[in-house]
């Protein structure tokens, strides 16, 4: 087959892909990733044809800024980005562009299939628009349906319509999903279709990516700290680096795009390093306090690590609210996430077990893994329209 896999450029949008895409090239399927900014040239150097296609993270703040929201993402009282804004920036921002980007590169690439990390909303209108057959790689889990109503609000059917692809957007419904979600953190509404394709979560890091030499020569237990590659930032980070430094425990910390600069002295048995292996940090690890991004969420999860989790932004809140209904994880949103607070819920967390945490760890290592996905997809191709 010739696949064409389309993201975001940025890590936790690309990253769930590439197991799957990875998995493709071994098999000899011809692989394409289409991607902006410097995700281009990550993925040169793996090896991968690409195509420059959307926009960057910066350059589709910037029109969203021009658009309306000179302050950047607004938030509602509860301190969650506000979800008509968020649509608009991924659909109608980056989504527009990266249709009518892609659009006419289609013809001559002529791939059998796009598959398309589910926020790259373009790429899916632009492999319609042009007849080819795509399916949508669900990097998040579904919205509730009220939620998901206020995020696209009839965005998606109006980009569809201004490409030529009039749709109810009740038809979703219908359309095939490859989906990373044990039932346990998925919405019940998406969980049960027949047309989901379920696909086990790999841990994906770098191929340069590595694990702190230090880490598992000690007897102390390990808590590893990260909160993520975009929001992430030395004032973000302060607070949970004070609540864990008083743990009889090693800390590691990542800074993703954090400077790191204003973390001011560390307490000796905290660490910090800019990006690390996760999974196999995490194949040691006795707690995780993190952002609530879904990359993380599953790696911990399929290793059924306790987690606290400090919600950002993004699709981090409903991530939150999945695992406190499921009793997967303990989770303080912004206004309750004190250094106390923090600290508190580490202590009562770390090291411990659930059968609810065991039952999903099971149920993940149960899903399909890459080569059986593929086998779906190669019987998909012909008739998805």
């Amino acid at each position: 087959m010739r696949l064409l896999f389309c993201s975001r450029p940025a890590f936790g949008h690309l990253y769930p892909m590439m197991p799957l895409a990875n998995a493709a090239r071994a098999a000899g399927h011809d692989v394409t990733f289409a991607i902006a900014g410097e995700f281009v040239g990550r993925l040169e150097r793996l090896g991968y044809r690409t195509l420059d296609v959307g926009l960057t993270f910066e350059e589709a703040f910037g029109q969203f800024a021009a658009s309306g929201y000179p302050n950047g993402l607004p938030r509602d009282d509860d301190g969650r980005p506000d979800l008509d804004a968020g649509g608009h920036l991924f659909v109608n921002v980056f989504g527009r562009t990266t249709a009518a980007d892609l659009a006419p590169r289609l013809d001559d690439l002529a791939p059998d299939l796009v598959v398309y990390e589910h926020y790259d909303i373009g790429a899916g209108v632009a492999a319609r628009a042009a007849g080819i057959p795509s399916v949508a790689l669900r990097v998040s889990p579904f919205m509730p349906a009220p939620v998901e109503r206020r995020y696209l609000g009839g965005k998606v059917a109006a980009l569809y319509a201004d490409f030529g692809v009039p749709i109810d957007e009740s038809a979703g419904e219908a359309e095939p999903f490859i989906d990373l979600f044990p039932a346990a953190v998925q919405e019940p509404r998406a969980a049960d279709r027949p047309n989901r394709l379920p696909l086990r979560h790999t841990s994906y890091s770098d191929p340069g990516a590595v694990v702190p030499r230090w880490i598992g020569s000690g007897d102390r237990p390990l808590v590893y700290v990260t909160l993520g590659t975009v929001v992430s930032g030395d004032d973000q980070l302060r607070p949970a680096i004070e609540a864990v430094a008083a743990l009889d425990a090693e800390v590691l910390v990542t800074l993703g795009n954090a400077e790191g600069a204003a973390l001011g002295a560390l307490p000796a048995n905290v660490r910090i390093a800019q990006f690390v292996d996760q999974g196999a940090v995490l194949d040691h690890a006795a707690l995780a306090v993190h952002h609530g991004g879904s990359g993380t969420m599953l790696d911990c999860l399929s290793r059924a690590v306790p987690q606290v989790v400090l919600p950002k932004g993004a699709d981090q809140f409903i991530n939150a609210d999945l695992l406190v209904a499921a009793g997967l994880a303990a989770v303080l949103e912004p206004a309750d996430a004190s250094t106390e607070a923090i600290s508190d819920a580490a202590r009562r967390t770390i090291g411990t077990s659930s059968p609810a945490l065991s039952a999903v760890r099971r149920r993940i290592a149960e899903m399909p893994d890459a080569d059986a996905a593929l086998d779906a997809l190669a019987a998909l191709a012909p008739v998805v329209a």
